[in-house]
């Protein structure tokens, strides 16, 4: 996890330190990538994933935030495996376990009102889910 208090300047600091946790799923081209990170909403989270879907290879990106105890959501989707995954079926998912509201597309979805205290769990359950020769997801 990281705690931060990080600006936009900040952000490719941030990603340099992180592009190297890129988790492969079995079987698959396809990387996975989830963080939460303290002190970011819907914005901050946003740039964060722009810089991860540049990366040319497919991914998976599982981003939570939070921010004076709301709890905010981002799932993003390379285009190129949308018709394997779905950002918002991904999303369901999650606010199923912490509430919240959201939506979006099959690459892009994001939820706000989220449950800070049980984003970080959901995450890694979602995360463990995705790497999972049963993915349901």
């Amino acid at each position: 996890d990281w705690s931060s208090d990080v600006c936009s300047s900040d952000l490719g600091a941030l990603f340099s330190s992180l592009k190297n946790d890129f988790t492969p799923i079995p079987n698959t081209q396809t990387f996975l990538f989830q963080q939460h990170i303290d002190e970011f909403d819907i914005p901050q989270l946003r740039s964060l994933s722009d810089q991860l879907m540049n990366q040319n290879k497919p991914l998976i990106a599982l981003l939570g935030g939070s921010l004076n105890d709301k709890g905010f959501l981002l799932i993003r989707i390379s285009k190129s495996i949308c018709n394997q995954y779905s950002a918002k079926n991904i999303l369901e998912s999650i606010l199923q376990e912490t509430g919240g509201k959201g939506g979006g597309r099959p690459d892009m979805a994001q939820a706000g009102g989220v449950d800070p205290n049980k984003l970080k769990q959901a995450l890694e359950t979602t995360f463990n889910q995705l790497l999972s020769s049963e993915n349901t997801l």
